[in-house]
């Protein structure tokens, strides 16, 4: 990925001057005697890495890449191009949010330069395939973030994915996918062909001061896992090709049900489940891509919940 950046930037004459370019655009620069090297790439520098990559990895997901100081949700602005031709495969990332929401109307703050907020447009997702993409998306997150911890030298901690969209480490959030789907003009129902964004918050650098009171405990990050912080564009490379590599091949396609549930902890366990007025009590026998959670009460009766519009009851 260093190589990479310095490929992309103008070719310089001098290494002073390119170190001095590389600083201007919020690397950070480790000088030893034996080496100088690139500890982290600055948000400045993200667009141009990644559309490069892009370029080359031939990916749909990042031929267009927006990045901002600061948005009140990056899901509201990749919707906003829905009706673009050039809309499809558009990434959407932003330093800090201050409105960003996670699923059924609940908030997601994010402080500047502590997490990955990504959002990501797809043009031709139909609308019975949205809840099997929520699942696709937590399972490419997941891999990435493993990856990264890899590459990065890291301790790599297992990452648990919470039905239907947190990731967890050792039972704490870790990060979470918020999928919404607009039909362009405000037409069209059903099956028809939409505009879908795909959404993805990952803790990155919070240690335990950082989290609110509410969320003492219970969340964690990607450095509290590792033990080490890990460079945010490092993560962002790894999930965007992740996410190209399962978006590459149709959604139909389940091979990858068994690595998804591998990672699920929910498989075997009594849960509480509540969808509108809705709520049932039962063992969870299975995940179905198409229908949501499954399961199965005291009574013996076999119940179903949509990624949606269901939540687990604490």
């Amino acid at each position: 990925m260093q190589d990479l950046l310095r490929q992309t930037l103008a070719p310089l004459p001098h290494v002073q001057e390119t170190l001095e370019n590389l600083a201007a655009m919020g690397c950070q620069i480790e000088r030893t005697p034996a080496e100088v090297r690139l500890a982290s790439v600055g948000i400045r520098a993200w667009r141009e890495l990644l559309v490069e990559l892009a370029r080359r990895e031939r990916w749909r997901i990042g031929r267009q890449v927006h990045v901002l100081p600061t948005a009140s949700s990056t899901n509201d602005r990749a919707l906003l191009a829905i009706e673009a031709a050039d809309g499809d495969g558009l990434v959407v990332l932003a330093d800090q949010q201050t409105a960003g929401r996670g699923r059924l109307g609940r908030q997601w703050v994010a402080k500047s330069g502590q997490s990955v907020l990504v959002s990501f447009l797809l043009l031709d997702v139909a609308a019975d395939s949205v809840d099997r993409l929520t699942l696709l998306a937590g399972l490419a997150a997941a891999t990435a973030l493993e990856r990264a911890a890899e590459q990065a030298g890291a301790g790599v901690p297992r990452i648990e994915i919470k039905w239907p969209n947190d990731l967890q480490v050792n039972g704490k959030k870790l990060g979470g996918i918020l999928v919404e789907r607009r039909v362009a003009g405000g037409t069209g129902a059903g099956g028809s062909q939409g505009g879908t964004v795909v959404g993805i918050g990952i803790n990155i650098g919070q240690g335990k001061q950082d989290f609110p009171p509410e969320l003492s405990g219970r969340a964690t990050s990607l450095f509290e896992s590792c033990g080490r912080m890990i460079d945010r564009a490092r993560v962002i490379a790894a999930l965007l090709s992740e996410l190209n590599g399962f978006c590459a091949r149709p959604l139909a396609e389940e091979a990858w049900l068994g690595a998804w549930k591998a990672r699920c902890p929910l498989l075997g366990q009594t849960v509480k489940i509540r969808s509108g007025e809705r709520t049932a009590a039962g063992r969870v026998l299975d995940v179905s891509p198409l229908q949501g959670l499954v399961i199965r009460d005291s009574a013996g009766a076999t119940h179903f919940f949509s990624a949606q519009t269901a939540t687990l009851v604490d």
